[in-house]
């Protein structure tokens, strides 16, 4: 496509091209791309949700809406929610089954049940809060996450560049906003609610179905705990070792040769072991 056409040339002047072998630079180069479509992604997200939901009457006001909390279940389940809802979901759910789809199509790194985990329960919350009408709360959900995405994919963006002062600024950035939106605001303005009003939400749910629902959501908050945790021992990496680095990922140029090579087209792989039978027979 044109826009990924745009990113890899960007990815070209941005990453230092002598620092790697030609093949580990164009995955760096593929890596760059990705991250810096998925960072403009949730920015333009997250900024039309802001801008469509935030005077709604049950928007939070710790993110920034004059809403009240008594008006996030008010009329359930036939609640009638602003228009965008339904699209953020609609967008939202896209997303994630095209994540889930790439990572099941991707070699499985190390840390492949981990990032597998996260995706498959954003999906299964999406679709239980829309078939159950749960979008108010479900539209708080995605914007706390979706928000601290934008400087987590930013992150990787510029780790591999020289621009190290701007790596460390967005790392910052994603500390805050995820200890924040995250790990405050997420249980704030929608766990406590929806525990609040569970007695009255279950006369018109299906009580196991509800407890699935709940059980996901708690996942989810133990899984911003663990990945908060993570975050804060890169922070002690980058004050000991002057260098930051994914601790949970890594990076290309640290990964296992088998690795490399199995990302490898099979011609290229093929042209390679010809070249070695030959090198053995002279």
């Amino acid at each position: 496509s044109v826009g990924r056409r745009l990113l890899q040339s960007l990815a070209e002047k941005m990453l230092p091209r002598d620092r790697w072998a030609h093949q580990v630079f164009a995955l760096k180069q593929r890596r760059f791309s990705e991250m810096a479509f998925k960072s403009i992604y949730f920015l333009s997200l997250t900024f039309a949700a802001f801008f469509y939901l935030h005077s709604e009457s049950w928007w939070p006001k710790l993110l920034g809406g004059r809403g009240d909390e008594s008006e996030l279940f008010k009329d359930y389940p036939n609640q009638e929610s602003h228009p965008f809802t339904h699209i953020y979901f609609y967008i939202s759910a896209g997303y994630h089954v095209a994540c889930f789809i790439s990572l099941l199509l991707s070699p499985k790194l190390p840390d492949f049940y981990e990032t597998l985990l996260p995706c498959v329960c954003a999906m299964l919350l999406i679709f239980f809060s829309y078939q159950g009408n749960f979008l108010r709360v479900g539209s708080i959900i995605l914007f706390c996450h979706d928000f601290c995405d934008i400087f987590s994919c930013g992150c990787k963006v510029f780790v591999d560049t020289r621009h190290k002062v701007v790596t460390f600024f967005l790392f910052a950035c994603l500390v805050v906003s995820w200890g924040y939106l995250r790990l405050f605001a997420f249980p704030v303005a929608a766990l406590f609610p929806i525990f609040k009003n569970v007695k009255s939400m279950k006369a018109t749910a299906d009580g196991e179905d509800w407890g699935f629902f709940v059980c996901l959501l708690l996942t989810l908050f133990v899984m911003n705990i663990y990945w908060f945790g993570l975050m804060l021992k890169m922070c002690m990496h980058f004050c000991t070792s002057g260098q930051m680095s994914d601790l949970h990922s890594p990076t290309v140029s640290e990964e296992e040769p088998s690795v490399v090579e199995r990302r490898r087209s099979p011609r290229m792989a093929q042209a390679s072991t010809s070249k070695s039978d030959s090198k053995k027979r002279h």
